[in-house]
């Protein structure tokens, strides 16, 4: 059962949404760790307890009321983490509950290497155009949608946007805890040095993938 302790991570596709859920549950004393797995060079897929909006309309049957049998982290600590894209505000409200925490991350600029990154893990994954028309489409999309973020609070009652305009080239925990507060009281004790040491390894990588395509 989901609670309002629970995290959501809102993200579009290429933004590291999986990196930073499996991160964020394995440095956060109270939450329970996913186990995420590397399906391409730097490119990550974990299973959370509650799906996406879209694979359970794809097939309900699979995913009663959206979750995962299939789910293997921890389940003994007292918060989850959670993982969706940034699609239509009011389905994901119908879909997650509108109480819980939600962390939506917003890319305020760099919108060409964002995008360069989705191609280079998704090209041979899931897209079915060529590079530019990609690329042009995508940086569209990341600035569409940072730019209707705060139409999401509308929506859910605990809604915070993480600015990742510089994760290209820093970890975000001085966003997540800056100074010694937290954006949300539950990343208190996110360990940061862990946090900063395993993210700055997953930013290398993506700028050597980024300098291949």
């Amino acid at each position: 059962m989901i609670n309002k302790d629970d995290i959501l991570l809102l993200y579009t596709a290429g933004t590291g949404g999986e990196f930073l859920s499996g991160l964020i549950s394995r440095t956060v004393t109270n939450i329970n760790e996913l186990r995420p797995t590397e399906i391409g060079i730097n490119h990550w897929n974990l299973s959370c307890r509650r799906t996406y909006i879209d694979i359970y309309e794809a097939d309900p049957d699979k995913f009663p009321d959206g979750y995962d049998k299939g789910y293997t982290g921890d389940t003994d600590k007292p918060i989850n983490v959670y993982k969706d894209h940034l699609v239509d505000p009011k389905r994901l409200a119908d879909y997650w509950d509108p109480n819980m925490t939600v962390l939506a991350l917003g890319v305020s600029g760099e919108y060409r290497r964002w995008a360069e990154v989705t191609w280079a893990k998704l090209s041979k994954v899931n897209i079915t155009s060529d590079k530019d028309t990609f690329i042009k489409d995508h940086m569209g999309e990341l600035e569409d949608t940072y730019n209707r973020l705060d139409q999401y609070r509308k929506y859910f009652t605990n809604f915070n946007i993480v600015d990742i305009g510089k994760m290209h080239t820093t970890p975000i925990s001085q966003v997540l805890c800056p100074g010694s507060s937290a954006i949300i009281p539950q990343l208190v004790t996110l360990n940061r040095s862990q946090f900063d040491k395993e993210q700055t390894i997953w930013i290398e990588k993506n700028a050597e993938l980024r300098h291949k395509i």
